[in-house]
């Protein structure tokens, strides 16, 4: 409101000329509280109930009566102006009056339409930051409930038969769920923690047989500070475990293997199939599509996903483009 009032005042002494006069401070007292009840009025009523509600002819005809209003009422107070205007060949007598308040309440209506446009927004980014930060922390919180399970089971069994590795594989669940818990709630890790997750989840793997499971692993971390997405290959190797009847000694297998370049980091895992625990579709279930889903919104149109399944063999490929230390 203080900025239209003194636009127009400046306005009007520019053009009445560099002589002042105690009529010209008359005359501005009555078009400046005009000039304010038209700003008020279009910010707290017109604006909000009509424009922001769509119904546009309605505040456009709202504005035109408030106007009208106005510039009549402001020559009934102060004749002086009715006079002036009478000086304006062609002119309406309230039209001297109406081009600084619609000239108002046209500036007020752009500045406040851009404010509400630019926090619908910061609305609109604050909203989709936030689902996707709750949905990055449900594909985050997805740790295999079976392995868990079984991983305490067989580290109890070992504390009964009073094993030398119990307390080491009590370290290693307790390192893992650590990481699970608390460091994953950062939006990237450095690539050492993620290994040493994949790490310590075959070490406790290897748990359920003693005679020895087919897992090979070929871990590149000559860069171990990269930034990557937590939790990104933990699904891929629980898809492989799952699916490859590894438990079977003799039959099953799953091969890991990690390669880092100067920009890229690919991540593959093959595993035997077993016709008995086949997925029921070829995308290998919730696991590989969280991985996908995970990969859309961390690293979009910067990873290739590759799923192939040939021969009873499936292979999972992931690679990470442009992934700098």
């Amino acid at each position: 409101m203080l900025f239209w009032c003194l636009l127009w005042t400046v306005a009007y002494q520019m053009n009445r000329g560099p002589d002042f006069s105690y009529e010209f401070l008359y005359r501005m007292f009555f078009l400046a509280p005009g000039i304010a009840l038209v700003i008020y009025v279009n910010t707290s009523v017109l604006l909000p109930r009509l424009y922001f509600s769509r119904q546009y002819l309605w505040y456009a005809l709202a504005g035109l009566l408030l106007i009208g209003v106005l510039s009549r009422l402001i020559l009934l107070l102060h004749p002086a102006f009715e006079q002036e205007t009478q000086l304006r060949t062609g002119m309406f007598k309230a039209g001297f009056l109406a081009v600084p308040l619609a000239v108002s309440l046209i500036g007020n209506a752009l500045y406040e339409v851009s404010l509400y446009a630019k926090g619908k927004e910061q609305e609109t980014i604050a909203l989709h930051t936030e689902k996707l930060e709750a949905e990055m922390k449900f594909l985050k919180s997805q740790i295999n409930p079976h392995f868990l399970f079984n991983a305490l089971n067989n580290i109890y069994t070992q504390t009964l038969l009073k094993s030398e590795d119990a307390p080491e594989n009590l370290l290693r669940l307790s390192t893992m769920l650590r990481y699970v818990l608390y460091e994953c709630s950062a939006a990237y890790v450095p690539l050492r923690k993620e290994l040493d997750y994949i790490r310590n989840y075959v070490d406790l793997f290897r748990l359920k047989d003693s005679a020895g499971i087919n897992i090979q692993m070929d871990l590149d971390d000559t860069r171990p500070e990269r930034m990557i997405a937590p939790l990104l290959f933990v699904p891929l190797i629980e898809n492989a475990f799952k699916h490859s009847g590894i438990e079977k000694i003799g039959k099953g297998w799953v091969v890991v293997t990690l390669r880092n370049t100067s920009n890229d980091l690919v991540f593959m895992v093959k595993n035997s199939q077993d016709n008995m625990l086949q997925p029921k579709d070829k995308t290998g279930g919730i696991g590989l599509n969280n991985v996908r889903r995970q990969l859309e919104l961390v690293y979009p149109n910067k990873h290739e996903f590759h799923v192939r399944m040939e021969n009873d063999i499936f292979e999972v490929q992931l690679k990470l483009l442009e992934i700098h230390d």
